[in-house]
């Protein structure tokens, strides 16, 4: 898990955003800044003769920024978001996302996605 999570961290590294990793509780969230963090899963698939294992690696997370009035918060978090598709599109990894906004001065989408990773050869399908 270690080596897909330091693939999947440096792939998130060149994003333009305040945090990525580490999931920030609501009332750390500063005006002006957004976050990405993220937890990992993995599920064993299984393995062939030759003891190649193939993982599927499942991501969970939340981009999340507050409420501003002197901005448009929503276009600022959408233009993250597609800094976001790129790169997990880069990494082969397949998403989808989906509003979770509750109206609690914080906007937030919430990122899940997924890949095929095979032990043996350390790569992502």
């Amino acid at each position: 898990m270690d080596e897909i999570r330091r693939f999947i961290q440096t792939g998130l590294s060149g994003l333009q955003l305040s945090a990525v990793g580490v999931p920030q509780p609501d009332e750390m969230v500063q005006d002006g800044e957004t976050y990405f963090g993220y937890e990992l899963q993995e599920n064993y698939r299984g393995s062939d003769m030759y003891n190649c294992y193939t993982m599927e690696v499942g991501i969970t997370g939340r981009l999340v920024r507050r409420n501003n009035t002197e901005e448009n918060t929503v276009e600022v978090l959408d233009l993250a978001l597609e800094e976001l598709k790129e790169a997990l599109k880069n990494m082969n990894i397949r998403y989808s996302y989906q509003d979770v906004s509750m109206g609690d001065n914080i906007r937030k989408i919430l990122v899940t996605g997924y890949c095929i990773y095979n032990e043996m050869t350390r790569t992502i399908m």
